[in-house]
């Protein structure tokens, strides 16, 4: 599997049902938004999902678990035709939506592309911004200025740890609403 740059470029890619994008060694990386969005899928609270469908990693770094031989993450099911569904597809993380892109850094439609020889290609290739868009259901502008702030707030965080990661886990992780999320990465840096 290569890696390579790709900024306003196009990409060909279309998946095949594999599952592969699916299997991660230290699992997904969720935001504050994906737990919340999960959550609510979910039906039950933030802290909920996180303690019993996560793994909370060193810096607060929330994934969502992985299972069996291959690292499969909990919501991936492979059905009888050899194809795999994921549970929460409709919630499903950013990171997942924008698979096989991978951000780098937090500028708009800047991505490496995991070029997996497994996934299929399309017969024309389309837009970078044109693939994000659609595989986001329109989702990924706002979630961006999101994961700016995000990024903003624990970098700052780690460079003062001023509370606990414990603290700050519950901090960012623990809302009922994006309002309450935006609300605290902004008082947080505005501190």
């Amino acid at each position: 599997m290569s890696t390579k740059r790709v900024e306003n470029g196009h990409i060909s890619h279309s998946c095949r049902g594999c599952g592969l994008c699916c299997r991660q060694k230290n699992g997904i990386g969720v935001t504050p938004l994906d737990v919340l969005n999960i959550s609510k899928l979910l039906r039950i609270s933030p802290k909920d999902f996180i303690d019993k469908y996560c793994v909370v990693l060193e810096d607060v770094d929330v994934r969502i678990s992985t299972t069996g031989l291959f690292n499969e993450c909990v919501f991936l099911h492979q059905l009888a035709n050899g194809t795999c569904r994921c549970d929460i597809y409709d919630s499903r993380p950013m990171a997942c939506y924008l698979y096989p892109l991978k951000m780098r850094e937090t500028i708009p439609y800047y991505f490496h592309w995991e070029d997996n020889p497994a996934c299929g290609r399309t017969k024309y290739p389309v837009s970078i911004k044109s693939f994000v868009e659609v595989k986001s259901k329109g989702r990924y502008e706002s979630e961006l200025k999101h994961i700016q702030k995000m990024y903003a707030v624990l970098e700052k965080y780690l460079a003062y740890r001023d509370m606990s990661e414990e603290k700050m886990l519950e901090y960012l992780y623990y809302n009922d609403s994006i309002e309450e999320i935006n609300r605290k990465l902004d008082a947080y840096l505005d501190a």
